[in-house]
């Protein structure tokens, strides 16, 4: 409040005391709330944008784990319809196993690693509301050409690159409308 405004208040001496240290605190709850409230946007940022590495990760684990299953089975049978030497046959099994007891194993803490740091994310972008979003077609396109870098230079698998892309796409022609 500017100065002759707060001496023009028909207030007693305490009241005007009690009045400027409110302000003060208020004020204070409002420089702490914005700078809650930046870092916490470019907090969630940065996640968002390290998660997709995450998810990248998981998912390509995942189809390792996957393709070492199907060789473990392809191989139990191959033995029991003897097809296949059993002891040299166990040994790769054995390997095989420990191997994909080490991958679920990692597997499972990227998993958790997601879990953990998406629900923190979901109660902070509560809290903050919603986060600055792309504001144009021009900076739509400027996030395709980038994603098309880190497709070419083999950053993103192309499952998930073309699923971002779309999704992109499709936004960019909703605001092309």
């Amino acid at each position: 409040m500017v100065e002759a405004e707060y001496n023009s208040l028909n207030l007693e001496p305490d009241e005007k005391e009690s009045y400027s240290r409110f302000e003060e605190e208020f004020r204070e709850l409002d420089n702490l709330w914005d700078t809650y409230k930046n870092t916490g946007m470019d907090l969630i940022s940065r996640w968002d944008k390290y998660r997709v590495r995450v998810l990248d990760k998981v998912s390509k684990l995942a189809g390792i784990v996957s393709s070492i299953q199907r060789e473990l089975n392809e191989l139990k049978i191959k033995v029991e319809l003897g097809l296949l030497d059993e002891e040299k046959a166990n040994r790769r099994i054995e390997r095989l196993e420990e191997k994909l007891k080490t991958l679920e194993s990692r597997l499972i803490s990227l998993r958790n690693f997601l879990e953990t740091f998406e629900k923190w994310s979901l109660t902070h972008r509560r809290r903050i509301g919603p986060l600055p979003t792309i504001s144009g077609a021009e900076e739509i396109r400027e996030k395709i050409n980038e994603l098309e870098n880190l497709y070419k230079n083999k950053q993103v698998r192309e499952d998930v690159y073309k699923r971002i892309k779309a999704e992109l796409e499709t936004l960019l022609a909703i605001l092309e409308e």
